[in-house]
């Protein structure tokens, strides 16, 4: 793809020629993030952390999948950063460290119990005991059997409670107030909640559900990024969080909810094989939604050629984002001792080094 901007923190700037290749010269040794743009284009992942070593003038492939934006995408319904990595990281699974407390159930998203959760990108097995009898409908840490949305976390850290916000702009379709901590019945289970619908290459409808208070009224127009209202507990919920939910329109424009309008996985569907949702329910067809990538990816780049060593200053501090780094020792490094290039998608990086690699070195 031409035209291409590649931005480095501190303004060095590079544009793909026809080929799609960019370069970058000079640089110094150490580790560099780069970030793409295009208007009318997204970038999965949007930067690259790259590892730079003698040579200074490495070819360095930026590896990115632009495809064009949605009329419709989503940000993060509570506040954050702002930025694709802070965004990654509030994503990931509650025991990674994420927000994430309950995923959508590709089989499948109706609170049927049949002891497997398909997540975007992933089967997990619910053990023993037999189907209607788990306890809480998790396995190795993901939630849950059976769950037609998201659920998210309160930020622990502010004591005075989560604004919920906007995911994307919209006009309030359905407001649910009254509701009290303790009625799981409340609304169907949903609690005080709002839903919103948004106009893109389809109509979609966007749920805030369980929330303590609602900031908004039916046909009101907001803006992305607006607040409807105060995370909470109301109807079926045992603790603080917001359910995000996800619909696509039936074709009627009509909010009829999950009977008619179905639900579906802002995160797209990455396995595989076919979408059981999809295949077997004739459920709507997910697709990435979100307006930053799920995960962030790292590149750790370096030459064929010996290594120079790298003083550790130079390297350590932009470097701290990466899982670790690994140099041979000058006298026991030879043009045969070619270096790899390793992508990380999950957040650590796992490499095979030659023998003694780590000896005298920091790592």
């Amino acid at each position: 793809l031409a035209g291409v901007t590649l931005a480095m923190p501190g303004g060095a700037l590079a544009l793909t020629d026809a080929s799609g290749v960019y370069t970058l010269p000079n640089l110094k040794p150490g580790v560099y993030q780069v970030a793409a743009a295009m208007e009318g284009y997204r970038f999965v992942p949007e930067s690259h952390s790259g590892l730079v070593v003698p040579p200074t003038q490495t070819a360095v492939d930026f590896v990115a999948a632009p495809v064009p934006v949605e009329a419709f995408s989503l940000d993060l319904p509570f506040p954050y950063t702002g930025t694709p990595e802070d965004f990654a990281r509030l994503v990931q699974n509650w025991s990674d460290g994420g927000r994430t407390t309950s995923w959508f159930d590709h089989a499948y998203p109706d609170y049927s119990i049949n002891d497997v959760i398909w997540t975007y990108n992933q089967r997990v097995p619910l053990p023993a005991p037999a189907t209607g009898i788990q306890a809480n409908r998790c396995a190795q840490n993901v939630c849950y059997d059976g769950h037609n949305g998201i659920d998210f976390a309160r930020n622990y850290a502010v004591s005075s409670g989560t604004p919920i916000l906007a995911a994307a702009a919209g006009q309030v379709v359905l407001v649910t107030t009254g509701c009290i901590v303790g009625d799981a019945r409340c609304a169907s289970g949903w609690g005080n909640q709002v839903v919103l619908a948004h106009t893109g290459d389809a109509t979609y409808y966007t749920r805030y559900a369980h929330l303590a208070t609602v900031d908004v009224a039916v046909g009101q127009q907001v803006a992305a990024g607006a607040t409807l209202g105060m995370m909470g507990t109301t109807g079926n919920s045992t603790g603080i969080h917001l359910h995000f939910g996800v619909y696509r329109d039936d074709g009627d424009g009509i909010w009829e909810d999950r009977t008619y309008d179905k639900p579906l996985d802002p995160f797209g569907w990455q396995a595989s094989v076919a979408d059981p949702w999809v295949a077997d329910r004739g459920g709507a067809v997910s697709t990435h939604l979100w307006r930053h990538a799920a995960r962030s990816e790292s590149t750790l780049l370096a030459a064929a050629a010996e290594p120079d060593f790298i003083p550790p200053d130079e390297l350590m501090g932009a470097a701290a984002d990466l899982a670790g780094f690994a140099e041979a020792p000058p006298d026991e490094a030879s043009a045969s001792d070619t270096w790899q290039t390793v992508v990380d998608t999950a957040g650590v990086v796992t490499v095979s080094v030659p023998p003694l690699a780590f000896i005298g070195q920091l790592s």
